[in-house]
């Protein structure tokens, strides 16, 4: 099924993590957009699509980590790609465990739900 498993995240999760950043935003008065940038085909991403997010498959590399860097809020994959963009993200990060550690400010996504008692909730 997938060359590397232990990389992989079910999208039930991931929007699990983005409906309880929304409502935390919303409960703010914030409003949220979100975008997820991925490669692959645009009917592995109908879940997201069906919760309102915007998708950006396959887009040139360059722009995709400029957008990444660029978030207020980034959910970064197991994946390095990801990594480097949260490197350089200034906005808040949220950190799935993978073989690159988190930098200490950023938030730690547990099995379970989002662990942020690692920093407080940021207002950007």
């Amino acid at each position: 099924m997938f060359t590397h498993p232990d990389r992989f995240t079910p999208n039930q999760r991931v929007l699990a993590v983005i409906r309880h950043h929304v409502h935390m935003n919303e409960a703010a008065g914030k409003r949220c957009v979100i975008t997820i940038h991925s490669q692959g085909m645009h009917r592995d991403f109908k879940d997201f699509e069906s919760e309102g997010c915007q998708i950006a498959l396959n887009d040139n590399p360059l722009d995709t980590i400029q957008a990444l860097i660029s978030s207020d809020v980034l959910i970064i994959a197991k994946s390095s790609f990801s990594y480097v963009a949260g490197l350089l993200c200034q906005g808040e990060v949220l950190y799935e465990p993978f073989w690159h550690k988190p930098l200490p400010h950023w938030k730690v996504k547990s099995d379970k739900e989002l662990d942020i008692s690692r920093t407080e909730h940021s207002t950007h």
